[in-house]
């Protein structure tokens, strides 16, 4: 479908025009925030994920969220509140659209 190329195209003409971007795949952010919990860098990488103006996070997967990566995801998403912009891909099938 092309999803990823069209969030990396965005990051690149981002990139171009001098503002900040990082890349990265869900279950890798999840798995990266996880290990944080556990070794208190926890608030430190929010608050380097938190000072990009452009998030890409790729790969959002159908399943659930964990109580843990829900609370995770609200702090990424207020931090970005008039501060950045974010942007998610997804796979979640069109019968579960609706």
């Amino acid at each position: 479908m092309g999803k990823s190329w069209l969030a990396c195209a965005l990051g690149h003409k981002a990139c171009r025009e001098n503002i900040s971007v990082l890349y990265t795949r869900i279950p890798r952010l999840f798995a990266d925030l996880a290990i944080a919990h556990g070794d208190a860098r926890y608030a430190r990488l929010l608050r380097s994920i938190a000072r990009v103006k452009l998030l890409i996070l790729d790969d959002w997967r159908p399943e659930a969220l964990t109580s843990n990566q829900a609370r995770d995801m609200l702090e990424i998403a207020e931090d970005r509140y008039d501060n950045g912009s974010l942007v998610t891909t997804s796979q979640v099938p069109i019968d579960r659209l609706a």
